[in-house]
């Protein structure tokens, strides 16, 4: 069986902590260390090895054993990788308390940082008689409290000594066995081609995961795991773990506007509405922006071992008791998949992984570890049921070839009953959705450690009209991007996507692309109510996102001290068709930009201007949104944060406000605060 400090072997795909190969170290240097209050320990054996003796009864006790990472004193930079591995056990006798901990540059008397040294990032945990799978993500670390200077944040990867075990019981008896250690992900060139290519979580669909298949496809697995401890008895087979991880936010947000459009007789002076009658607030509609987004929570359960991993996911983009019971809101299981993960297939230069099930696929994401800031995808998140094979190749030590490769379907679609509509039943469109299938390819070309470009192409499609008056029907987008992560001069993302409709009304939306999750929810984003949906969209998306302390410090800085961050983004699409009751625009475009002060590291502002031109032949569709916020953050559980903010809308006279307020006047103020937390 296998204990699970962190991300388990075999996570793959999304952002910069996708998995790759991992780099066994060697136990010849290990060495043994113990206090000067009589403790004593001795080693034998070279793999595995074997630690024994006795800890003094008073005083300030502690002994260990230890590894470095290099064979000099010098730091090496492990900026790319995601923990270490190893396996342990006691022998009859042995204390069962001990703590694992990584050396880094502000811990270790070689980094000359520390003024109190030895409070190193560590986890402790319980040996048991059998030998035991222990992975440790850095990303779980902690110092112990009261003691130590200097207390960054998190551990400092790019200069790290090696990795120590040690008990401070007094009078324990120590006997313990090492082995199989394992830097986790270290192929840094295959790192560098899975984490540029794609990442996960739109925030309407916030799927805190770290990938399932580490090729082009985001994220469907979490990115990382609790601290976990072993599962009682009954497994025969080694390296088998149980995961939980999570996502949510809960935001509450009041608008402030007019009652023009209530009904004749009502007060038109200022109302207070929750939820806000504003333009941009609903995901499905192409004027979203994601300043303010809605409520989601969701929970990843797994159980497997480094091979294969059964995964469940459990959603709801509503909270019943805040709110009503809302049955579409409560997705219930979300996905459910297997997972299955070779990283060594081709021995040191890759290997591949392969999704079976429903689970999906996200192509296209802006961001470094989201779908970027308008929260949405340039080709498309997959959402059938099928599989989804991954492959990484290292062609090079400076380029890695990565592809994926899925097919799939709707497992059903919803039904159309005349004269059977409610608020409580999803909306089965204008027409009957038909069986609805799914085929996508991916190959990007993973080039240093920064940089991936990629082409994608996926279609989905009908093929079962039955009556005269049906159509079957066809959604294929296709382009290239290039995304930029972790440089110096920030993180960047350009892509072009085309993509072509034919007749989509039938089709049921096997994959989620613009805003647009149905075939007639693309229609009437793109080419109005009243159209057949048949057209051409040429979309450009960019983004960037500029750290000034990263600049300065390179991979140095990671976060652990004041900074200025800034970003730009932007989207435009070119509509085309020829149908005769096409009403929509001709042009659409989104631009926007942001500025982020951390003075502290709980404390943080942050300045938000977003520009819409649903139609930018029409100036009386456009509305600008200006949004100052106060963010607090901590890291006492995992990853919290508060936001305080405020958004001011300009909104033009033919400006309305999104589903379901069509038909009332807009807010121009909003007031809102959100927690959100992942694990």
């Amino acid at each position: 069986m296998a204990v699970v400090f962190g991300i388990g072997a075999g996570v793959i795909g999304g952002g910069a902590r996708a998995a790759v190969a991992d780099c066994p170290v060697s136990l010849d240097g290990a060495y043994t260390y113990a206090d000067e209050a009589g403790s004593k320990v001795t080693k034998s054996g070279s793999g595995p090895i074997r630690v024994q003796g006795t800890l003094a009864a008073t005083g300030e006790v502690y002994a260990g054993v230890g590894l470095g990472f290099s064979e000099s004193d010098a730091a090496v930079d492990g900026t790319t990788w995601r923990g270490i591995a190893f396996r342990a056990k006691r022998g009859a006798g042995g204390t069962s308390h001990l703590r694992v901990k990584v050396p880094d540059g502000n811990t270790d008397p070689k980094g000359g940082v520390c003024e109190d040294c030895f409070n190193d990032f560590g986890a402790s945990f319980q040996l048991g008689d059998e030998w035991v799978r222990y992975e440790v993500p850095f990303e779980q670390l902690k110092q112990e409290g009261g003691w130590g200077k200097p207390n960054p944040p998190a551990i400092d990867r790019a200069r790290l000594y090696g990795v120590q075990w040690q008990t401070t019981t007094p009078g324990a008896v120590v006997d313990v066995w090492i082995d199989g250690v394992e830097l986790l992900g270290c192929a840094a060139g295959a790192t560098a081609a899975v984490a540029a290519v794609a990442s996960n979580d739109h925030d309407d669909d916030s799927d805190r995961g770290g990938g399932g298949s580490r090729g082009l496809g985001d994220a469907t697995r979490p990115r990382g795991d609790s601290l976990l401890r072993p599962r009682p008895g009954g497994e025969d087979s080694e390296g088998y773990r149980f995961s939980f991880h999570g996502f949510l936010r809960i935001p509450v947000r009041v608008g402030l506007g007019s009652g023009s459009g209530f009904g004749s007789g009502v007060d038109n002076g200022t109302k207070l509405h929750a939820p806000p009658q504003i333009p941009d607030g609903s995901y499905t509609d192409w004027r979203y922006t994601n300043v303010s987004g809605g409520p989601w929570t969701e929970l990843w359960l797994g159980y497997g071992n480094g091979t294969v991993t059964a995964n469940v996911v459990l959603a709801a983009y509503d909270v019943s008791d805040a709110s009503y019971r809302d049955l579409l809101s409560q997705l219930g299981i979300n996905q459910s998949f297997l997972s299955f993960d070779f990283p060594r297939l081709f021995g040191d230069k890759g290997g591949l992984s392969w999704n079976v099930g429903a689970f999906s696929n996200r192509y296209g994401t802006a961001g470094q570890y989201d779908a970027g800031k308008y929260d949405t995808y340039l080709f498309g998140a997959t959402h059938v049921a099928g599989e989804t094979v991954s492959a990484f190749y290292e062609l090079t030590p400076e380029l890695t070839l990565v592809a994926d490769h899925g097919v799939g379907a709707k497992l059903q679609v919803a039904p159309l009953v005349d004269g059977l509509e409610a608020p409580f039943l999803p909306y089965p469109g204008d027409v009957q959705q038909g069986s609805t299938f799914l085929h996508h390819g991916h190959l990007g070309l993973g080039i240093g450690a920064r940089l991936t470009v990629a082409l994608h192409v996926l279609t989905e499609w009908t093929d079962d009209a039955r009556l005269s008056t049906e159509q079957d029907g066809r959604i294929t987008n296709l382009g290239a991007d290039a995304k930029l992560i972790g440089s110096r001069y920030g993180n960047g993302y350009l892509g072009w996507s085309h993509l072509i409709s034919d007749n989509p009304l039938r089709v049921a939306g096997a994959f989620e692309v613009l805003h647009s999750f149905e075939g007639w929810n693309l229609r009437d984003n793109y080419f109005g109510a009243d159209a057949t949906g048949t057209g051409t969209i040429d979309t450009i998306a960019l983004q960037h996102v500029f750290s000034l302390e990263q600049y300065r410090q390179g991979d140095e800085f990671y976060g652990q001290g004041p900074d200025l961050v800034v970003a730009a983004f932007g989207m435009y699409s070119r509509v085309r068709s020829d149908d005769p009751l096409f009403s929509g625009a001709r042009g659409k475009l989104k631009l926007g930009g942001e500025v982020t002060w951390t003075p502290r590291s709980w404390l943080g502002g942050d300045l938000r201007y977003d520009l819409v031109r649903p139609d930018t032949g029409d100036r009386r569709q456009t509305f600008h949104v200006i949004s100052p916020s106060l963010i607090l953050r901590s890291r006492f559980a995992s990853n919290e944060q508060v936001m305080i903010g405020y958004s001011h809308y300009l909104n033009a006279d033919r400006v309305t406000a999104g589903y379901p307020h069509e038909t009332l006047a807009p807010d121009t103020h909003l007031l809102r605060i959100s927690a959100s937390m992942w694990w």
